[in-house]
């Protein structure tokens, strides 16, 4: 994973305006794309996604992930067509976001209203099971991962198409967050994403899926070492953790700490 293909997310949660600014603020300091969440029904990845194409020319802008099961796909296309987002810079991140139940066919019709909607723009989904991520190989222009190991990601790179055929991206976010609460946050964070249970102790060294930085020194080697452990073709998405996830000076700060030139 080379430094030159950094992305950086933000929580959907700081609205639009901030959202606007974090990503003017990723494209001058040099990551490759810049990422934020919508979560139902607190984001509207309309408005979202306005505001950072119209704060920026030439990053790439991603969704991560919309969960279709909150923003059904045809209303989602219909407001989508009426602004900026058939972009060749925009990669729409989604993902089925209910019950096993339906998935597939679920995020099968995303792909397809949003592709018709939005030729220009690149579709990503939010996969992890081998059928879902059959699906978006074969009918996605990426897979966005969140909260896999080096070890499942080198396994699913397998299913990926071989160099050659047809091109499939593979994003993933990888959390970072800076002392002092560096490690808790963290955790934390794995354990509201699934990926840890509740009630154990928390992990250590290379089961935290994250980069904990004990200072503001080496902070990029310490980053890059980590990703350094995923398919040399994956394209991280650093995804920090400030201690107040509401305070913009804070964003700032960790977008030029962690910036792939730093």
């Amino acid at each position: 994973m080379s430094r030159t293909q950094w992305g950086i997310g933000v929580p959907g949660a700081l609205g639009a305006q901030s959202i606007g600014n974090l990503a003017a603020l990723a494209e001058q300091s040099g990551y490759q794309s810049f990422w934020f969440n919508c979560v139902a029904p607190d984001a509207d990845p309309v408005a979202l996604l306005e505001a950072a194409l119209a704060g920026t020319e030439s990053i790439d802008i991603g969704t991560g992930v919309i969960p279709l099961a909150g923003y059904p796909p045809a209303a989602l296309a219909t407001g989508l067509a009426g602004g900026r987002a058939n972009d060749s810079r925009v990669v729409l991140g989604m993902g089925s976001g209910g019950a096993r139940r339906g998935s597939l066919a679920r995020a099968n019709d995303g792909i397809v209203q949003l592709r018709a909607t939005l030729p220009r723009a690149r579709i990503a989904v939010g996969a992890k099971g081998p059928r879902m991520v059959a699906l978006a190989t074969e009918h996605a222009d990426a897979l966005l991962f969140s909260m896999v190991t080096p070890d499942e990601a080198r396994a699913i790179a397998h299913q990926l198409p071989a160099t050659g055929q047809r091109a499939v991206v593979p994003y993933t976010y990888h959390r970072v967050a800076l002392d002092p609460g560096a490690r808790d946050r963290v955790h934390r964070e794995m354990v509201s994403h699934g990926a840890w249970p509740t009630d154990a102790d928390p992990p250590s060294g290379r089961d935290l899926l994250g980069t904990v930085l004990p200072s503001r020194s080496n902070v990029t080697d310490l980053v890059d070492a980590d990703l350094a452990l995923f398919p040399d073709n994956w394209r991280p998405v650093l995804r920090p953790l400030p201690s107040d996830p509401s305070a913009l000076d804070e964003w700032r700060d960790l977008f030029q700490l962690l910036a792939p030139g730093g």
